[in-house]
């Protein structure tokens, strides 16, 4: 076995939602994960989500860890008819590169906070593929609010995160192992 969670094969991953983290008394969630599990997250409200969050990793009493979190976005189109919106979740999406949460203490580890751009970043796409992606999914009705739309990023098409990964890496002396992964579903909509 590659890593250092010798003798366990689950762990407990806890996930404080608020930035100031665990110290705030931040509305948490514990997840107990399995080594090779992905584990889907799609609980989360609206306006939610793990940017900034504590992730603490809680391994069995005993168990030597050299673990770390990383984690990767998704961003996908979502459309705007003033409350309801069509969500384009199964279709072109922009994912990023794996990135290491910062350690903030033994098994602590901060998630990213994402800028603007990164919220915005999204592949090109012809007009028509997304208009023809709109009709598809959502109908005529919606396909009609799309029909002057010439990239995602025009109203009333916008691009958001809808999925954060975060994952557990295990290993030492340069090798990983990918321990477990939480698939975290966020609400788009405004």
């Amino acid at each position: 076995m590659v890593g250092t969670l010798h003798a366990v094969d689950d762990l407990t991953v806890v996930v404080h939602y608020d930035a100031a983290g665990a110290d705030a008394g931040a509305t948490r969630k514990s997840f107990q994960v399995m080594r090779g599990q992905i584990f889907t997250v799609d609980d989360l409200e609206l306006g939610d989500t793990v940017e900034g969050a504590l992730v603490e990793l809680r391994v069995p009493a005993g168990a030597a860890s050299d673990c770390r979190v990383q984690a990767q976005y998704e961003t996908s189109v979502t459309v705007a008819n003033e409350g309801p919106h069509l969500d384009l979740l199964d279709w072109v999406h922009f994912t990023s590169n794996w990135r290491d949460a910062r350690r903030v203490k033994k098994q602590g580890f901060r998630i990213p906070t994402l800028d603007d751009a990164e919220r915005s970043r999204f592949p090109f796409v012809p007009a028509w593929e997304l208009r023809d992606a709109v009709l598809t999914r959502g109908g005529p009705g919606w396909a009609d609010l799309v029909k002057d739309v010439e990239t995602p990023h025009d109203p009333p098409a916008s691009v958001d995160v809808s999925v954060f990964r975060l994952r557990v890496v295990c290993g030492a002396g340069g090798t990983d192992d990918i321990f477990a992964t939480l698939e975290v579903q966020i609400p788009m909509g405004c």
